[in-house]
């Protein structure tokens, strides 16, 4: 679902600190570390335009696809690649769209290859807007780790990482990102969600 929720002119967010108009905050990072959480706190906190991937785009594309493929786990990448393709798509365009009618955006995704970088960009320059990147990661002990699997499984996330081991092979596959950005660390409960908020909003208003 896409909430659209914003005033124009809300672009004093705090009593400390001014964004410019049409900003986009394109929060980034593997599986469980706090993009959504952030996200949400930030849209919050500005009015901003809220866009999470998992949540409207990524339901986009069709749930079946039939592919002559005898694998079924080639199946699925190329599923899953389909899936996110079009989700990527669907986001961008919605930025797109926000930035021409003057509204400010936060957008939450993997972007775990470069490319996917390139595509906002070109969104966010067509748009004459502002990208301020976030790289969110967190202190990815074992037990951490485990912690944020649970407790994904207890909210019925129905996610891909099902394990420490799956966990790490997937922030393997992790491309570092090319374009200024500051990264974030998303624990420490509400305290450090605070102070990943307080972090986020001191350099977006760069």
């Amino acid at each position: 679902m896409l909430l659209f929720k914003q005033k124009i002119s809300n672009f004093n967010l705090t009593k400390e600190k001014i964004l410019l108009p049409k900003t986009v905050i394109a929060i980034a990072g593997p599986p469980m570390t706090g993009k959504s959480t952030l996200g949400q706190k930030l849209a919050e906190k500005t009015g901003f335009t809220f866009i999470d991937i998992d949540e409207g785009p990524a339901k986009c594309a069709p749930k079946i696809l039939s592919l002559d493929v005898s694998s079924s786990t080639e199946k699925e990448r190329i599923y899953e690649q389909m899936r996110m393709g079009i989700a990527y798509e669907v986001m961008h365009s919605a930025v797109a769209a926000n930035l021409s009618n003057g509204f400010s955006v936060i957008v939450v995704a993997p972007y775990s290859r470069n490319t996917g970088w390139h595509f906002l960009q070109a969104a966010v320059k067509n748009g004459s807007g502002n990208l301020k990147i976030v790289h969110c990661t967190f202190h990815d002990t074992p037990e951490e780790i485990e912690r944020r699997i649970i407790n994904r499984q207890n909210s019925g996330y129905a996610g891909t990482v099902h394990s420490a081991a799956t966990y790490l092979e997937v922030k393997e596959r992790y491309a570092e990102i090319e374009s200024p950005h500051i990264t974030v660390c998303v624990d420490g409960g509400d305290e450090g969600l605070k102070k990943a908020v307080d972090e986020v909003l001191e350099y977006a208003s760069k």
